[in-house]
């Protein structure tokens, strides 16, 4: 699925495709929070692409690493250190791996998971990233076949959008309970954008190879 030079690749497409959100995801956390969620993600993500560019790490282990020190920097947010804290989780995972296949990917989705949950005490259910992160990262490992990145980024959209029904139960909006009913998690929409544009970044370069 990924070699170094992929991720490197798609990192650097993210960061356009997360600016272009910048707006969707503004205008959802001005709902629920202090709508400077567009404006975050733009900056992390634009600092990600800096550094694999500037620092040209040579390995998936260096390239999750460097993503994790600069998203952690560049959007000073729980959010950011919570992708922080998955990147870092993914460059420990990647140690002396020069490729990464769909049932690893799933593994490290797992474990990135699990760090999340133990950095913040945060559940599926609770109203967070997780609640679209989990249902991707169990799609992917209990299916297989052609479309499967595609079938599983609609999975975490539906899964975020779904978000909208649940009651927040970490962070500074749980102060809203019942309140923050009818608005889509921020960070679970973060995740389904990040893994659509990985989709797209796949089906693309599948399209190209076959010319």
């Amino acid at each position: 699925m990924f070699t170094v030079e992929n991720l490197k690749e798609f990192l650097k497409q993210a960061s356009l495709g997360i600016a272009d959100a910048k707006d969707m995801l503004t205008q959802l956390d001005a709902q629920a929070g202090d709508g400077d969620l567009g404006v975050n993600m733009e900056q992390g993500f634009k600092a990600v692409a800096e550094a694999v560019e500037t620092e040209q790490p040579e390995s998936l282990q260096e390239t999750f690493f460097v993503s994790a020190v600069a998203i952690n920097s560049a959007a000073p947010s729980t959010l950011g250190t919570i992708l922080s804290v998955a990147m870092q989780s993914f460059s420990n995972d990647c140690t002396g791996l020069t490729d990464i296949d769909q049932a690893r990917f799933a593994e490290m989705l797992h474990h990135a998971s699990d760090q999340m949950t133990g950095m913040g005490g945060a559940k599926r259910g609770d109203k967070t990233i997780l609640d679209s992160l989990c249902p991707y990262a169990e799609y992917l490992t209990e299916h297989e076949g052609p479309g499967i990145w595609r079938d599983a980024a609609e999975k975490a959209e539906e899964a975020a959008q779904a978000t909208a029904q649940l009651v927040p139960r970490i962070g500074r909006a749980r102060m809203y309970g019942e309140r923050g009913k009818g608005v889509c998690d921020g960070g679970a929409v973060l995740f389904a954008v990040i893994v659509g544009l990985l989709a797209d970044y796949l089906e693309n370069r599948d399209v190209k190879s076959n010319v």
